[in-house]
């Protein structure tokens, strides 16, 4: 069994089935298992994807406070149809049982787009790439699958490209 314990920290939530047991068992928070072994909830829920640990949805957290609950989806005073756009324009999807959905139960109208496309869910390391660079045109024509690094690499490469083309037009 790995060492619980580095240079004075507890590192407990690295052992998937002690991580399991809090989380899922015991229906605690990320909040509160940090709390207790002097984590931070992010790095709690970092672990919680690296151990392929479900997450609950933000209701199922708070499913002791009723008014919460009952303003989650449709129940909400601000819900719009489920459907809204980020600053950037690209439309997110309410579907809060989607695996690859937020806690807030959004998932990416470009991801469900490629994911019915290709008849499986995209893993965690894709990404959609629109061709087009048009952000809400999710037309499955205009998307490519890539993993995360290549999605990131050719955004690079056409930055570069841009900034050539840009220093090559000054006097």
């Amino acid at each position: 069994m790995a060492a619980t314990k580095f240079l004075g920290k507890d590192l407990r939530y690295r052992n998937r089935d002690w991580l399991y047991a809090r989380y899922i068992d015991e229906q605690m928070t990320t909040q509160e298992i940090g709390r207790l072994i002097g984590a931070g909830h992010s790095t709690i829920g970092e672990w919680l994807i690296i151990h392929g640990i479900p997450r609950r949805l933000g209701k199922a957290v708070y499913a002791t406070d009723r008014s919460r609950e009952k303003r989650f989806g449709k129940r909400n005073p601000h819900w719009r149809g489920g459907e809204y756009r980020n600053g950037d324009g690209r439309v997110y999807i309410f579907q809060p049982d989607h695996p690859g959905s937020w806690v807030t139960g959004y998932v990416a109208r470009a991801r469900l787009m490629m994911e019915n496309k290709l008849g499986r869910y995209l893993r965690n390391n894709e990404d959609v790439h629109h061709i087009n660079h048009i952000v809400d045109d999710d037309d499955p024509e205009n998307l490519m699958v890539l993993s995360r690094s290549k999605h990131s690499s050719l955004h690079a490469k056409e930055r570069s490209a841009r900034r050539s083309v840009q220093l090559s037009c000054q006097p």
